[in-house]
């Protein structure tokens, strides 16, 4: 039947591992894989993966890794680009990192960002900041620290249309 059965049944069930010889799939707690690796779990979880590493878990594509996931000793979780760092840190707790490894808020994103309910013209690509609304109300608070630069100010961009209007405020 194509089927190979690895357990301690002598009967292909459920409680072996299956592997179908036609298209080498293999499952777990299932006789019919559809997949290279297909996990059915009963009342828990189908799967753990555990790791005395940080990295718990590779994904390659045609025999390149390039992203991981990361558990670390302190509960943080991450996923990882290969020769870039973490670029997603989820901290015990619940507060999620963008651009940083140790969120201090519920969100935190170091680096440019967009927030936009409809998809953004390609010209905000560069924006620090964008709220973007196509339609109705869009707001934002900025705050600028009294930092070290020489020339310090908060500056906000109206565009409505074609119309520009920046409102700059001196913080010195």
């Amino acid at each position: 039947n194509g089927r190979i059965g690895f357990g301690t049944s002598p009967i292909l069930s459920t409680s072996n591992i299956t592997m179908l010889t036609s298209n080498n799939n293999v499952g777990i707690g299932t006789t019919s894989p559809t997949r290279k690796l297909h996990v059915v779990g009963g009342s828990t979880y189908a799967a753990l993966l555990d790791s005395d590493q940080d990295y718990t878990l590779g994904l390659a594509r045609s025999g390149t890794e390039e992203w991981w996931l990361k558990t670390y000793t302190d509960g943080r979780f991450a996923i990882h680009e290969n020769g870039v760092g973490d670029k997603v840190t989820i901290k015990a707790g619940g507060n999620v990192g963008i651009g940083t490894t140790s969120p201090t808020t519920k969100l935190d994103v170091r680096g440019g960002m967009i927030v936009a309910l409809d998809t953004p013209p390609s010209f905000y690509s560069a924006a620090t900041l964008e709220v973007y609304r196509n339609g109705n109300t869009s707001e934002l608070l900025i705050h600028q620290d009294n930092g070290a630069a020489t020339t310090k100010f908060a500056q906000l961009h109206f565009r409505n249309g074609g119309n520009d209007t920046w409102i700059k405020t001196p913080t010195t």
